[in-house]
């Protein structure tokens, strides 16, 4: 410390270190109420400048920021001030920009009340010198007198306390105590004010929810009221006095287009909120559960819908097997009314069955376009006739594949089959008698005659062949029931 003797009054220089300047920010900052947490605190003097390097926690109601904040002291006048300053938050980036800069910006200010009142003494001014503050006293202290008077002199001398514990500090501090208690007082009323506030919105969402929730229960109720059946257990929608129904599956579905429709609105304005003024929690937070509700509820629509989808399935199910059953019992009737008739027809016209037992399987199926097994007797009698004894010729409508590529046949199994079908394809369709055209004559027991053929000599061929076949089965059945 320096001193001069003026006029009997002594002016006063001090000098604070960079750590005092630290714990004192700490302290400045710690009154702050968008203040949460001090993490760490940097301070570096050079020269006529110091560096402040803040790592805070900012807060807002329960919203939480980390924050990073760069500051310059510099000389300015008889005191100091903040040369220039950058902070970077997590979010909020304006917002706390807005809200931190003005704090940082009072420091130098705060830092010079601080050091009046604590050293009891008004500061007349305030530099930095070599990295660290120097503070000049303007106001001076009044020193004991060297003269003594005579009728004082077996007085004794008083004494001036020069030291920081003075009652004029005490006072201040006792001052700053109370100022402190209010200010707690005041922030502890506010937070009862809210928490009461919640609470009671609390209630609201609760009683609405069990309002919603009673409604959804005595919906499920209804959907779950089924009467029971036989064979399977169907259950159904109870319906109204008018027989319909309560709700279709498009009625659910509507439902639920409009619960998305309500959660699409109500999301924007979440947005909007968070944009504007992030700190409004209460409104935040009411809006955010009442999405949530919405939400359940859709879920629930959904589920609804599924169990419906379900019901209707096992229903669908249930009248196609209902359905198949009937087409089996119908099939199997079918069958065995085609297998009677044939059984009958067999005792009465014995004949042409015995002319299909001699015909090959691919022979009956180049002509009935079915397997024997399958034939009915409105099928046998269309090619053979009621008894068989009378030959039949046909030329079918298509040339196909799996007949052979049949182009004429008889009743009695003979096949005329062209044998270079894409060689005499035309414009019009398949030319059967151009001159390049080969038909192979095919026997009932699938051997061929011949196969270099032409059409008109197949044809004719095949009648001959057929007819000279007709004879020869007719005598051989005679000569084998004539046996018997």
């Amino acid at each position: 410390m320096e001193g001069k003797k003026t006029e009997n009054k002594i002016t006063e220089t001090k000098t604070f270190s960079t750590d005092f300047i630290k714990e004192k920010i700490k302290s400045l900052l710690g009154s702050v109420k968008a203040v949460k947490e001090i993490k760490n605190i940097e301070i570096k003097g050079n020269g006529n400048e110091i560096k402040l390097t803040l790592e805070i926690t900012g807060k807002k109601s329960i919203v939480t920021v980390d924050i990073d904040a760069n500051m310059v002291l510099e000389n300015k006048g008889n005191g100091i001030a903040v040369k220039n300053h950058q902070i970077n938050a997590s979010k909020f980036q304006g917002i706390i920009e807005e809200t931190i800069a003005p704090e940082l910006s009072k420091i130098p200010e705060r830092i010079k009340s601080y050091i009046e009142k604590e050293q009891g003494k008004k500061v007349d001014k305030i530099e930095i010198v070599n990295g660290e503050l120097k503070v000049t006293f303007g106001e001076a202290i009044e020193a004991p007198s060297e003269k003594v008077e005579p009728s004082q002199s077996n007085k004794p001398s008083m004494r001036v306390n020069l030291s920081p514990d003075t009652d004029l500090n005490r006072k201040i501090e006792k001052d700053i105590a109370e100022d402190k208690k209010i200010e707690e007082g005041k922030e502890k009323v506010k937070k009862i004010k809210e928490l009461f506030e919640t609470i009671e919105n609390s209630k609201k969402i609760i009683e609405e929810n069990k309002i919603k929730r009673e409604a959804l229960l005595k919906e499920l109720a209804e959907l779950n009221t089924e009467p029971e059946e036989s064979k399977i257990t169907i259950p159904k929608i109870s319906p109204t006095p008018e027989g319909k129904p309560k709700k279709t599956e498009k009625d659910i579905e509507k439902e639920i287009e409009n619960l998305e429709r309500e959660i699409d609105i109500k999301l924007k304005e979440l947005k909007k909120i968070n944009l504007l003024n992030p700190f409004n929690n209460r409104k935040f937070n009411k809006l955010d559960e009442e999405i949530n509700t919405l939400r359940k509820l859709r879920s629930q629509k959904y589920e609804q819908k599924k169990e419906l989808y379900e019901l209707e399935n096992i229903k669908r199910e249930k009248i196609q097997k209902e359905s198949e059953g009937l087409e089996k019992e119908k099939e199997e009737r079918e069958e065995q009314e085609r297998i009677k008739t044939i059984e009958e027809d067999k005792k009465i016209n014995p004949f042409k069955y015995f002319m299909i037992k001699e015909m090959k399987d691919d022979a009956f199926l180049c002509i009935f376009l079915k397997k024997k097994e399958e034939v009915s007797l409105k099928d046998i009698d269309y090619i053979l006739g009621e008894d068989g004894k009378e030959i039949g010729f046909f030329d079918p409508e298509y040339v196909l594949e799996n007949r052979g590529n049949t182009v004429e046949y008889s009743s009695n199994g003979f096949t005329l089959q062209l044998q270079n079908k894409e060689e005499v394809r035309g414009e019009n369709g398949i030319n059967f008698q151009d001159l390049k055209a080969r038909y192979k004559l095919v026997t009932p027991d699938w051997k061929y005659i011949r196969d270099d053929l032409g059409y008109e000599e197949g044809v004719k061929l095949l009648k001959e062949e057929a007819e000279k076949y007709q004879a020869e089965i007719t005598t051989l059945f005679n000569k084998q029931n004539t046996a018997k």
